[in-house]
């Protein structure tokens, strides 16, 4: 089959996107080793009081600025980490193969639909997790009575609402599939 000019743009697209998400799965693997051995060899009590307070701010405590939180109990921040790159690079790598039907030439195959609502759920479930678990975990380790209080901003709602499109554009897609396949009935 003889690729036209959109086809080689897309499978350029594609290909360009595969490579920046394999860039970021492996960063991602990278820095999950890290903080695994961090977090088994005690090293966040070995680092200076600053650098465990950027570390915390980094991954999204901003209840332990000081870094007190983190060295005391790497590994209730270990298993929030791992949680949430291993949802993050499941999304990622349903996009990763996505792209790559898209690489292939494939761009009306029937499986893009799962492939993009799995990576909608995907964010959906990391942004989620980012607003419940990270005010427990800080309500958890400190043994406060305090309030808890669950951080929405505009960030947060963006991301929600272009997951809401990703999956709305999954859906859609099946829908035209069904459509396609009933109107071959017809012919």
């Amino acid at each position: 089959m003889k690729l036209t000019t959109q086809h080689a743009q897309i499978r350029l697209l594609a290909l360009s996107t595969r490579w920046i998400l394999s860039l970021a799965l492996v960063i991602g693997v990278i820095f999950w080793a890290l903080l695994t051995w961090m977090a088994f060899t005690s090293q966040f009590q070995r680092l200076p009081q600053m650098a465990n307070g950027y570390m915390s701010i980094g991954i999204g405590l901003s209840y332990d600025p000081n870094g007190k939180l983190l060295a005391a109990h790497p590994f209730f921040i270990w298993g929030y980490i791992s949680l949430a790159l291993g949802i993050a690079g499941y999304g990622l790598l349903r996009l990763w193969r996505l792209m790559h039907m898209y690489e292939a030439g494939n761009v009306f195959d029937r499986r893009a639909p799962n492939h993009l609502s799995t990576f909608a759920i995907c964010i959906l479930l990391r942004e989620l997790l980012d607003i419940v678990a990270i005010p427990l975990i800080s309500m958890a380790i400190n043994n406060d009575n305090h309030w808890v209080s669950f951080n929405i901003d505009s960030g947060t709602t963006h991301v929600l609402l272009i997951t809401i499109l990703f999956f709305l554009m999954s859906r859609i897609m099946a829908a035209a599939y069904f459509v396609a396949d009933d109107n071959d009935g017809f012919i």
